[in-house]
């Protein structure tokens, strides 16, 4: 089972550098970063690193604590990258 966690954090994490890259890309067309503590690091320089870090924290959660909380709150994250990254793909009109 502690693999299919595994497989849902990656899948997270990848969805997660989806949307940092889609967000440079949107940004360099125009648009803005809604979210604004991803502005405030977009702004100072270190965007990327956050958005590293945020799957950095939730792949370490889940291997220290793993609890209900945390895979309730890894399957949020998931779903909320997945929709965030459809939501960049129908905006750009990527494909």
């Amino acid at each position: 089972m502690k693999k299919v966690w595994i497989c849902i954090i990656l899948f997270a994490s990848l969805f997660n550098l989806l949307d940092a890259n889609l967000t440079l890309y949107a940004i360099s067309r125009g648009a803005e970063e809604a979210n604004p503590v991803m502005r405030f690091a977009l702004k100072h320089g270190f965007f990327l690193e956050a958005k590293i870090l945020i799957s950095v924290i939730f792949f370490l959660m889940f291997i220290r604590i793993n609890s209900l909380p945390i895979r309730i709150a890894v399957l949020i994250n998931l779903i909320a990258y997945f929709t965030i990254t459809v939501y960049h793909i129908l905006y750009l009109r990527i494909l």
